[in-house]
């Protein structure tokens, strides 16, 4: 196994370990508001930013191609698209006056389509030119971003639910 793939493996493994917890956390239940989610989702974009940044300037010393902007641009929306709809799917409930959020089995399998969904991507890469690197390298870019939208989603409904409102998608 080559440097490259042995890099390609460990973050890969690195994802899946740091995504695993973040389920199993999230089954327990969390705060909806006053947790670090917002930042830690920040430091990962940046990471992610880094690492698509650093394979271009290995792959492709001054730009990315167009077949990169274009997986970049479909992984981006895609991400977004499915944390959203990840996040319609989180149980909301008080504990001790506090607005929590705890993933369902519901959203736990969405987690496992956007596993399939993103893999089919970097797959994907291929049939627009995009470079394997770029692909590998965006991972933790669309995680983050997949978190995002699950975010801003679980958040509108919190306010929706103090604000008296039925939260959208709530059982």
């Amino acid at each position: 196994m080559n440097t490259s793939s042995h890099n390609e493996a460990l973050q890969t493994a690195v994802v899946v370990v740091i995504m695993a917890l973040l389920i199993v956390r999230r089954m327990r239940g969390r705060r909806v508001y006053g947790g670090r989610a917002p930042i830690v989702i920040a430091i990962m974009v940046v990471y992610g930013a880094v690492l698509i940044g650093t394979a271009v300037g290995v792959s492709y010393p001054s730009h990315l191609t167009e077949g990169d902007v274009v997986l970049l641009g479909v992984g981006t929306v895609v991400s977004l698209a499915l944390g959203a709809i990840r996040g319609t799917t989180v149980r909301m409930f008080l504990r001790e006056g506090e607005l929590y959020a705890r993933y369902t089995p519901l959203t736990v399998v969405l987690w496992l389509v956007t596993f399939a969904v993103r893999l089919g991507i970097g797959t994907g890469a291929s049939h627009v030119n995009a470079s394997h690197t770029v692909a590998q390298a965006s991972l933790v870019m669309m995680v983050a971003l997949s978190l995002a939208g699950e975010t801003v989603v679980v958040r509108a409904r919190g306010k929706q639910a103090v604000n008296g409102v039925r939260p959208i998608g709530a059982a």
